[in-house]
């Protein structure tokens, strides 16, 4: 990896994990469908903390190892998520491929007692905050193992206009 855009990429995966934090916290399961909406975004935050993760540590870092055991199915769920029209017509990429049904019903469901939160699709599942607690590792792992400053993503750097 360019060394130059190391603590661009820290920075990043920073902001993505800050961002999980918060849908987290959103995400708040008070009855059906309550919490779909920021549990939904929370797999996409997940996803790309992770995809800054793994790329700082490299994809056979242990940390990287054990967060992929632990959220196996967070590429399909963020995949179906974030392309939703193509999967609603039969023809997203997992949909082509025969590793879903055409008709994928995907939903959230939690528990009030526990402030648990699952989301489902086609017996692949995510609970959270068990998720949550293994990108947090590897997050912290990322951040650790390569040093260094974090600086804000949204400011950008002093050299753009």
């Amino acid at each position: 990896m360019n060394r130059t855009n190391r603590p661009e990429l820290r920075s990043w995966t920073h902001m993505w994990f800050g961002a999980a934090v918060r849908q987290l916290e959103r995400a708040t399961w008070t009855g059906v469908g309550s919490a779909a909406p920021e549990t939904f975004l929370y797999v996409d935050c997940m996803r790309n903390a992770y995809r800054g993760a793994e790329r700082l540590l490299g994809s056979d870092h242990p940390e990287v190892v054990r967060f992929m055991d632990a959220v196996p199915h967070v590429k399909d769920l963020r995949d179906m998520l974030q392309h939703f029209e193509e999967y609603i017509d039969g023809k997203g990429r997992l949909q082509r491929s025969g590793a879903v049904d055409v008709e994928w019903p995907i939903y959230a469901s939690g528990d009030i007692n526990s402030n648990v939160r699952r989301v489902h699709v086609q017996g692949m599942v995510i609970e959270l905050p068990g998720a949550h607690e293994a990108l947090a590792q590897l997050v912290d792992a990322a951040l650790e193992e390569t040093g260094g400053s974090i600086r804000s993503v949204s400011n950008g750097r002093s050299d753009r206009p």
